[in-house]
């Protein structure tokens, strides 16, 4: 039996995956590398640190770099888009960092705004021909001279389009951008498609007012973004006194019906509006999402729960009051934008 053939005993102090392997098996050299750890979106308004080194990651490919950079930490906006036919609704969502490759469920396909070349150049990732299709469906008047075929596309496609205020504005890259945002949030839009959207990639129709789709896409991505800057909704925060820190024991649980968020023996936020559980990403709410990334879990990992298993509700308790509130907040707009375009 060849070298190659024999069966090798790994250190179990890591995980190896038969990629890792076939590295270990070649003498690949990898050395630890600071410039390698940074944020990612693990789950929905749930960030944590990842070492980004390409060979111990099987999942990063090249789609990732063309996307966020050599260092994964690029400037860009990217939409999510997750619509697994059995597991979950559909479901998207912006962020502006590498999301994990189960953010929302059984992977995550991503559409960004920018993409970046080999040299590190920024190049748009809406193409000419896109601009040019928008801009000549939505230019002024262009439905009054679609049936005339001597007219010059490319000449409309440059002219301006009104805004539903009435103002005249050209459409640029990023009102597209925007527009694909809003109009992938329209119930309309997924109920009407909602079959095609559990088989394939969402395709994106030209409605109406395009104007108010790309400022209501603007609102939402905005708001999602930007999750950790924006006001924190005024919740009551109940407190019980204890005998003992001791008994002070971590649940992180949701009743709807009351309105409350039960953190532990101690701690109890009360007042949350209804509209708040409305906004869900998959088979949770936002504010369920964060509930669930911050219990207390015993790993299975046996090295993991040996060596690593010091988390602690406690120590992250106020971050924690502080997201939700924030996330409340982000939760109740998104539901009033959403009843916005419910209304058109």
């Amino acid at each position: 039996m060849g070298q190659n053939q024999k069966k090798k005993n790994y250190d179990k102090s890591i995980k190896w995956s038969e990629t890792l392997k076939t590295y270990f098996n070649k003498n690949l050299k990898i050395e630890k590398n600071k410039a390698d750890i940074i944020k990612n979106h693990y789950r929905p308004f749930s960030k944590k640190y990842f070492y980004a080194d390409r060979y111990l990651n099987d999942r990063l490919t090249q789609n990732h770099y063309d996307i966020f950079g050599k260092n994964l930490e690029q400037e860009n906006k990217v939409i999510t888009i997750h619509n697994h036919i059995q597991l979950f609704e559909f479901t998207i969502f912006s962020l502006n960092v590498i999301p994990d490759a189960g953010f929302s469920g059984r992977g995550t396909p991503i559409v960004s705004f920018y993409r970046y070349n080999e040299k590190g150049k920024q190049i748009d990732n809406i193409t000419q021909w896109a601009l040019n299709e928008f801009r000549s469906h939505y230019s002024v008047g262009s439905q009054r001279r679609s049936s005339d075929e001597s007219v010059d596309s490319h000449r409309r496609a440059y002219q301006n389009t009104e805004t539903h205020d009435g103002a005249s504005v050209r459409i640029e890259r990023e009102d597209i951008f925007h527009y694909v945002y809003g109009v992938l949030h329209n119930p309309a839009y997924r109920k009407k498609y909602e079959l095609n959207l559990k088989r394939e990639f969402p395709r994106i129709p030209f409605y109406e007012d395009f104007w108010f789709w790309s400022e209501k896409g603007k609102e939402l991505m905005e708001l999602h973004l930007d999750y950790e800057k924006v006001e924190k909704q005024d919740l009551q925060r109940e407190e019980n006194v204890l005998k003992s820190s001791s008994l002070n024991k971590a649940k992180l649980k949701a009743d709807k019906e009351k309105g409350e968020i039960i953190l532990d023996e101690q701690t109890t936020l009360k007042n949350i509006p209804a509209a708040a559980w409305d906004y869900k990403l998959g088979n949770r709410s936002a504010l369920e999402w964060i509930l669930d990334q911050y219990k207390e879990k015993k790993p299975r990992d046996e090295t993991i729960r040996e060596k690593f298993n010091t988390y602690k509700f406690e120590d992250y308790k106020e971050e924690v009051i502080e997201l939700l509130q924030r996330v409340c907040t982000v939760s109740v707009k998104t539901m009033e934008i959403v009843g916005e375009m419910e209304s058109r």
